[in-house]
C-alpha cells in the first residue's frame, strides 16, 4: 500500500479551507478576516460564468481568489469535453480571467455510476481504478492537461478524485485504498508530465474522514494540500443550531484532519463548505473562526477555502441571515 499503508498504520479566484487541530495557531487572530489570498467561492451551478462571478466580487467588494469547478465524470468523452467547454471553447470566460484567478477543477479518479455501498458495486470500482492505474485512460487525463495548459490554467489545483471516502463516486476508496493510491499515483505522473505547476488537492469527505480517509493517502510525493468538503446538514426535525454538534461532529474531526496534514508537511484547503437545510448564520460564524485561527504559514496553515454557493440546495439565497453574516465576516 506504499506511504499510505504506512501512514495508516502510524497514522483547493474560488473556494475556502482550512483547519486549526492540536497545533498552536499563529497569525490572524479569530476577530480577524483570513488572508484574502485564500478566498474562494463557487458561484451558481454548471459551468463558469464570468457575470456570476464579477457579480459575487462586487458583491463581497474584494477579490476572489479561487473558483472552484468540476469536470464531467460519466465517462472520460464528458470529461474531456466538459473540460473542453469550461477552458478551450470559443465562448468559455475563465481564460479572460486565468492570471486573476486560480482554476481549483476537481477531475474524476474514475467513470460510470458504481457505488460503494454494495460488495458488487465495490468489485466494479475496484476493476475501474484498476484500469486507470494500468493506463488505459493516460490519453483522456494528457488532453485535460494540455488544454488547461493552453488556457493558461498550467498552475491549477487539481481535485482528483475528490471525496473519496464516501460511498457516492464511482473511484470510492472504500475497501479499495491499494487500487486507489495506485490510479491516483498514475494519473498524477500523466498529468505533471504536461504542467509539473499543477498542484494536487487529496479532499475527503468530513463525514467519513475517521474511518475511511488517512489509508487511502496517496502519499507525500503525490499530494500537495490535504482538503476536506464541509457541510452544515440540518434535517426537518433537527435544532438548525446545535454547538455540541459542531464540537463533537465537526470541529473534532478538522482538528484531527489538520493534524494529520501538519504530520505530513501539507496545506489544508477547505474546496467546498456550505448551508443546506436551514438558515444558520452561526456556522458562518464558526467556520470564520475556525478558518481565522490558522497558523499563517507553513504546515496545517491555510491554501484556500470556498463557500458553495450553487443555484441548488445550497444556494445563499434561501438563508438571507448567513448570507449576510458571510458578508460581514468574509467582504472586504
Amino acid at each position: 500500500m506504499g506511504d499510505g499503508g504506512k501512514i495508516a498504520a502510524g497514522w483547493a479566484r474560488l473556494a475556502v479551507a482550512a483547519a486549526l487541530g492540536t497545533v498552536v495557531a499563529t497569525g490572524c487572530g479569530s476577530d480577524q478576516r483570513p488572508s484574502g489570498d485564500t478566498l474562494g467561492y463557487r458561484a451558481g451551478g454548471g459551468l463558469f460564468d464570468a457575470e456570476q462571478f464579477l457579480a459575487a466580487e462586487s458583491w463581497l467588494d474584494t477579490d476572489i481568489r479561487y473558483t472552484v469547478q468540476f469536470a464531467g465524470r460519466q465517462s472520460q468523452r464528458d470529461m474531456n469535453g466538459s473540460v473542453f467547454g469550461l477552458v478551450a471553447d470559443e465562448d468559455a470566460t475563465l481564460d479572460d480571467l486565468a492570471d486573476d484567478v486560480t482554476l481549483s477543477l476537481t477531475v474524476p479518479l474514475a467513470f460510470g455510476q458504481a457505488r460503494a455501498k454494495t460488495i458488487e458495486g465495490r468489485e466494479e470500482i475496484a476493476a475501474n481504478l484498476l484500469a486507470v492505474a494500468e493506463g488505459e485512460f493516460d490519453e483522456a487525463y494528457e488532453r485535460v492537461a494540455a488544454r488547461l495548459v493552453d488556457a493558461g490554467h498550467g498552475d491549477a489545483v487539481l481535485r482528483l478524485g475528490h471525496e473519496f471516502n464516501g460511498t457516492w463516486a464511482p473511484w470510492s476508496s472504500r475497501t479499495n485504498e491499494s487500487a486507489f493510491i495506485a490510479a491516483w499515483r498514475r494519473v498524477h505522473d500523466v498529468m505533471t508530465s504536461v504542467s509539473p505547476d499543477f498542484r494536487f488537492d487529496w479532499t475527503a469527505l468530513r463525514p467519513a474522514w475517521q474511518e475511511w480517509g488517512v489509508q487511502a493517502y496517496p502519499g507525500d510525493d503525490y499530494v500537495d494540500v490535504i482538503g476536506l468538503d464541509v457541510y452544515w446538514r440540518v434535517s426537518p426535525n433537527q435544532d438548525p443550531w446545535d454547538p455540541s454538534v459542531w464540537d463533537r461532529r465537526y470541529l473534532r474531526v478538522m482538528r484531527d484532519h489538520q493534524a494529520f496534514a501538519v504530520s505530513r508537511g501539507k496545506q489544508v484547503s477547505y474546496p467546498e463548505w456550505g448551508l443546506t437545510g436551514a438558515d444558520v448564520p452561526q456556522y458562518i460564524e464558526a467556520m470564520h473562526e475556525w478558518l481565522s485561527e490558522l497558523p499563517a504559514s507553513g504546515p496545517g496553515s491555510l491554501m484556500y477555502h470556498a463557500y458553495f454557493d450553487d443555484n441548488r440546495e445550497f444556494d445563499f439565497e434561501q438563508y438571507p441571515r448567513a448570507r449576510e453574516t458571510y458578508l460581514e465576516l468574509f467582504g472586504g
